[in-house]
């Protein structure tokens, strides 16, 4: 499991490198929304700041589930920067398997 963790840290590294050397580079761009580094990478430090509020920290696991988006990405980097681990839901999934999770 440290060994993961790590793994997530260095993922958090390199886009926060990317925020503060490319910042006003495009980093994600889909049908609905367009974002910087700069500007992806402050909405993911706000959600994370939400979810240090709620006391989500490493070892962790946060559920998401919804259609992949700018919202979804933004919550896994979210996720990963608060050292949590996130679990994805397909939204395609039955209702039972879903309760299951």
């Amino acid at each position: 499991m440290h060994y993961q963790i790590d793994k997530f840290a260095q993922v958090v590294s390199a886009f926060e490198f990317q925020s503060v050397h490319y910042s006003e580079h495009l980093a994600f761009q889909d049908e609905r929304a367009v974002f910087t580094y700069q500007e992806f990478n402050n909405k993911a430090n706000q959600v994370a700041s939400c979810l240090k509020k709620k006391s989500i920290g490493p070892g962790d696991f946060v559920v998401l589930y919804g259609e992949p988006n700018a919202d979804f990405i933004i919550s896994i980097l979210a996720i990963l920067k608060v050292g949590a681990a996130y679990v994805p839901l397909d939204i395609q999934a039955p209702k039972y398997r879903l309760q299951e999770i």
